[in-house]
Formats: C-alpha cells, structure tokens, sequence
C-alpha cells in the first residue's frame, strides 16, 4: 500500500504561526465581551473574549496583556473608573500569535477609552427614555418643597468627604438655624451603589411622615464614579420618593440623570447645605418681621390700656385694704376662740393617755408573773421524766447491740453451719458445672487483704448476668417495663404525645395576623414561638425570639406587619408517636428549642408543639 503524503503536528503547527504572523503582522481592533480575567504572580493578565448572540455563543478566544504592558490597563481605569472586569464591552488593539504548543491567543496593546464612554453615555440616553415613557421624569419636582426644611434623610456613604461637609456646613450656619439630619447610609460607588441607593429610598419612603426633604449626597468623582446615579435603579427611586429630593452629588461640569429628576439639584453638598440654610433663613427673616410688626402693635395696645389699669388698679387697692382690715378681725375672733377650744382638748387627751399607760404597765407586770408561774409548773413535770427516758434509750440500744452481733458471720457458724472440705477444698462434684475462680496469690502485698480474688468474683459475676440476659432475649423494654422510673425507662416509654403542648396551650398564628396580636399570642403561652399556618391549616412557618430580633432591624413598623413577612419558612417537626428521646435528638441536631407536633408523616397540619424544657422536665435529658 501506498503512503500517502503528510504533515507532522509539529510542522503544521508550525505553518499556522507563519500564516497568522504574515496575515496579521500589525495589530488590529477587535470588539468582544470580557467573560473572565485572571492575574498571574507574575503579573500578567489572562482574559477569555466571547460574543454572543442574545443566549448563543458565535465565538471564544483567549487574550494576555503581559506584565510589560500593564500601563494600559491602569491608564483604562483611570480614565474610567473601573477596571477590566467580567461583563464588559470592550474595543481592543491586539495582535493575533499562534503557538505550536498553547494555539492561538490575542496579545492586547491598548484599550479604546472613549469606546467604554460612549456605552454609558448610550446606557444614559435610554434611561431618560424610560423614565419619561413611565411618568417618572418630572414626578418628584411636582412636590411641594416646605417652607422651613428641617428634618433631613440623607443617603450617602457615612465615610463620604461631601457628607462631612455637609453636616459642617449645617452645624455652623451663620443664621444659627437648627437642623436634624439623619443618615440613610449607602454605597455610592462601584457595582452595589445602584442596588443600595436604591433601598435607602426605599427605607425613606417607609418612615416619610419623619422627614421633610431628602438628600442625596456624593462629592464629585471621574465620570465613571457617578456613573451609578445615571443608572435607572438610583433615578427611579429619586423621582418615585415621597419627600422632594435635594442632590449635591457632582462638580460644577458633572450632571447625572438622577440631578434631572430630583426636586433641586445642587452641584456639591456644601451648595445643598446652603440651599437649606438659605430656604429656613428666609422663613426666619419673615417670621422675625411679622413678630416685629406683633410687638409694635402690643405696644400702642399696652400704651393705650395702662391708664384705665391703673385706674382700675387705685379702685382695687382701696376696695383691698377694707376687706382685708374687716377679714384680719374676723381672723382674729377665730384665733382665740380656737387657742381656748385647743387648750381643753389637750388637757383631756394627756389625762386619757395617763390612764392608759397606766392600765399597760400593770397588765404586763401580771402576764409576766403568770408566765413565770407556768415555766416552775413545766419544769416540775419534766425533771422526774428524764431519767426514764435516758433509760428506755440504753434499753433500745442494748437491744441493737444484740441484733447484730446475731448476725456476726462468727455467731451464724457457731450455730452450726460449715464448709465441707476435702484436702483443705470445697467439695464441687453435687453441682452440674464448676466453675473455679481460685487464685493462686492475692494481691495485698501483706497477704491479708481479698484482692484479686474479689475483682475475679465480680467480672464472673457480670459475665453470668450477660449469659443470662442473651439466654432469655433480654431487652431494652424489659429492662425499661423493669425500671419505668428510671431514666432510661423514661427515654423508652415516653413518647411525643406525652409531652407536648396542644390545644389551647398550642401557640399557632395565620399568615395574615398581625405582629401585634402574634406577639400576645407568643407571650401568653410562654414558650417563645409560634407557628404560622395558611388559610388550610398546614404548617408553613415559625415565629422565634430570633425572628423578631431580625425583624426590628429591618421594620420600623413591626407591629403592623403580618406573620409571614417575619416568620421563617420550612419549620422542624416530628410525629406525636415518635419517641421523646427522638425529639431532643432532633434538637440537638438542628440547635434548636422546640418542634412542632403532626400526626403523621406528610400531614402538613400540626396538633402540638414540644419544648426542650418539656423533656428536661420529664428527665429525658
């Protein structure tokens, strides 16, 4: 047969490299998503480019910027804000190279700056767009702003530069007005920025009747930096929040789509501080006119009255000095008719007080010399009674003494009991088995003491026990039935059902009550849950001192939440036939207190609830 004509792997591969490197001899722009970028110790950077076709991938190839060139990656990052990252658009320069070992691979030179730009400012425009399709875009400036703006949520970075001076710019105003600012903290830069913003409002939003205005805060940046406030997330939750919103989050040039649609957009947190300031001042400057106005008028209306008091005031006077001079005698008829009055009561009540300690003395003096009559009496009778009672005490003590020395093993063999022995051994051979447990040497290092003999006693007498107990199928409810009040009884025959709380004493809740009535419901069966059933009666949560914790953090208004936006779903359970021992294995294993009750496996409706404190009650811990 004839050998056909081929190529090594080697030389073909060899061919591809002077075909790339001849077709692509300079490099060339090639635009591609970034799937994934690593970084070697050497400081070379690996990136995987794809594009894709909504969900099909049309094409994969690997790219390097070696560590020699990783001025442009920083140089791209300045510029933007952001480094290369997974996810990313981007227009590259880069140089097609073949390997004969590690195939082909795209060396990058440098990055087109102005091509990531231009994507946000495209992503920037389509914001607008929907914003202004949804009604949104002018929402939050049809608000009214108030008169004296004084309660401030602000949501920015509490490590924010523009935030310090702010609250500096607030503290020492000029006009001394008093604000009350109070931080709705957030990321406001990087990927999380939009996602957080946007809950802070949402955390506004639920707490609105507190505040005035809102204020958005940042402090300048790169375009890229405030890229997060042209997001839609951020601009929506601006133009949606029940208070007018006040922005301070750029530098004079920077204007973000979230500045477009807040009620006043001001270019640096110290301008919006300035703003408020000025806004309250000028509520202040009318309020001192008016008052100004107030009091030159009182005082024409004081001018004009204070002659008629003082008139009105010469009539009180005189009409004063009468009544007082004709009350002043009256007062004092009454003074000596009460000092008279005063004078025989008090003699009356010492002479009565006299009479009465006197009735007191002599009446203790009596029980005292009767007591002491009645102790010589007592004494009399117990004096002759105690030798007879010492007596009867040695004659019971006698009586023991005699019990046991009768049961002294030395008295039992005097009475004629023995040890048949043959040669100095117990005779064995009426017995059907022999078993010998002689011991050759005690022990005792005196010879006197059983030692070894009494150990060799006690391990026959546990091996017999156990021969016995596998003999008769000996097991672990026989010895329960045994000892039913033992613990292990306990853990053998106590079941589920024996325990647990059910019935009114069972602490359940439906989804839709209210925290308020689930908290009474939890406090009044004391035992710090509650379960949360659905419209059928199936089990579908639990209510724990620790879901409560949670959920102050998170509500304000807590106790006009329903159950289910507290409880924690999927809840532990076990049947009411299981044993008690089971239950506390299943607290163990899950770290929890308690467990709710069922019939049956798959019967999703509870019909109790077991508490750790049940099975420590019972003695099964």
């Amino acid at each position: 047969m004839q050998m056909q004509p081929y190529m090594t792997l080697y030389e073909l591969a060899l061919a591809l490299k002077s075909a790339v490197r001849e077709r692509f001899a300079d490099a060339l722009w090639v635009l591609a998503e970034i799937a994934s970028v690593q970084v070697s110790r050497q400081g070379h950077v690996y990136v995987d480019l794809v594009q894709r076709d909504q969900d099909t991938v049309l094409a994969e190839m690997k790219a390097v910027v070696w560590s020699r060139s990783a001025r442009i990656l920083d140089a791209f990052e300045s510029a933007t804000g952001k480094p290369l990252a997974a996810g990313m658009q981007v227009l590259m320069a880069a140089r097609p190279d073949f390997h004969e070992r590690y195939g082909l691979k795209l060396f990058i030179e440098d990055l087109s700056v102005e091509f990531t730009l231009g994507q946000m400012a495209m992503a920037r425009r389509e914001v607008i767009e929907r914003l202004q399709a949804e009604g949104l875009w002018d929402a939050n400036r049809r608000l009214e702003m108030p008169l004296v703006p004084q309660r401030l949520a602000v949501v920015s970075s509490e490590h924010a530069a523009g935030l310090q001076d702010f609250l500096h710019q607030l503290e020492t105003n000029a006009e001394g007005i008093a604000f009350r600012p109070m931080l709705f903290a957030a990321t406001v830069q990087g990927d999380a920025a939009e996602s957080s913003i946007a809950e802070a409002f949402e955390r506004i939003a639920r707490t609105a009747s507190r505040f005035d205005v809102a204020v958005l805060l940042r402090g300048g940046g790169s375009q890229v930096d405030l890229s997060c406030f042209d997001t839609y997330g951020v601009a929506a939750a601006v133009a949606r929040c029940p208070l007018p919103v006040v922005t301070g989050i750029g530098h004079e040039r920077d204007e973000s789509v979230a500045d477009m649609v807040a009620h006043t957009r001001m270019k640096t947190p110290t301008a919006a501080a300035e703003f408020l300031i000025g806004r309250a001042a000028v509520f202040a400057t009318a309020v001192e006119d008016l008052w100004r106005r107030a009091s030159l008028a009182a005082v024409e209306i004081l001018e004009a009255s204070r002659h008629d008091l003082e008139a009105a005031a010469d009539r009180l006077t005189r009409s004063a000095r009468e009544r007082t001079d004709e009350d002043a005698r009256r007062l004092e008829d009454v003074a000596r008719q009460l000092t008279a009055s005063a004078t025989d009561v008090l003699r009356d009540r010492d002479a009565a007080l006299r009479e009465a300690a006197h009735r007191l003395r002599y009446g203790a003096l009596r029980r005292a010399v009767a007591a002491e009559g009645r102790l010589d009496q007592l004494s009399a009778r117990l004096r002759p009674a105690v030798p007879r009672l010492l007596a009867l005490a040695a004659e019971r003590l006698t009586a023991i003494e005699r019990r046991i020395g009768d049961l002294d093993p030395a008295s039992v063999l005097r009475r004629g009991y023995s040890i048949t022995c043959v040669a100095g051994r117990a005779i064995t051979r009426a017995a059907d088995v022999r078993l010998d447990i002689h011991v050759k040497e005690e022990a005792c290092p005196l010879g006197l003491a059983p030692t070894a003999s009494t150990t060799v006693t006690l391990a026959l007498g546990d091996a017999l026990a156990v021969a016995v107990m596998r003999k008769r199928g000996f097991r672990e409810e026989d010895f329960a039935l045994l000892h039913p009040g033992g613990a292990l009884g306990k853990r053998l025959l106590l079941r589920v059902e024996d325990l647990m709380h059910s019935g009114a004493a069972f602490p359940k809740v439906s989804e839709k009550t209210l925290m308020r009535e689930a908290l009474f419901e939890i406090t009044s069966k004391r035992l710090g849950v509650a379960g949360v059933c659905d419209d059928e009666g199936a089990l579908v949560g639990v209510i724990t001192d620790g879901d409560l914790r949670r959920a102050l953090e998170r509500f304000d208004d807590l106790l006009d939440r329903q159950a289910k936006e507290v409880m924690t779903r999927n809840p532990k359970w076990i049947e009411r036939d299981a044993l008690a021992a089971k239950a506390l294995q299943r607290m163990e294993e899950f770290s929890i207190t308690s467990l709710f009750v069922l019939n049956r496996a798959g019967d999703r409706v509870p019909v109790g609830v077991i508490h750790l404190h049940d099975l420590l009650k019972a003695g099964v811990v």
